[in-house]
């Protein structure tokens, strides 16, 4: 899913993908603030972002993600966070 609610309910708290791409060393992960500023690039992404420390300063946020391997970009899109 791309929509999140990182209220602490259990129910969609983090962004998680399929395993065809998290937990995959040669697999990188990037998500950028609307704005385009990088906020992560992690390889072997365990499905963990947000972590309980972000704040969200904003009701509904717009972030885009990038998923690439060596070669190419595997997906891209957005995830939007709802608090």
């Amino acid at each position: 899913p791309n929509v999140i609610t990182p209220n602490g309910d259990g129910i969609n708290d983090q962004w998680v993908l399929p395993n065809s791409y998290s937990n995959k060393p040669e697999v990188n992960v990037i998500i950028y603030h609307a704005s385009g500023e990088e906020l992560i690039s992690v390889n072997d992404y365990k499905n963990d972002w947000p972590d309980a420390s972000m704040a969200f300063p904003k009701q509904n946020m717009v972030f885009y993600y990038a998923i690439k391997d060596a070669n190419k970009v595997l997906k891209q899109g957005t995830i939007t966070v709802i608090r």
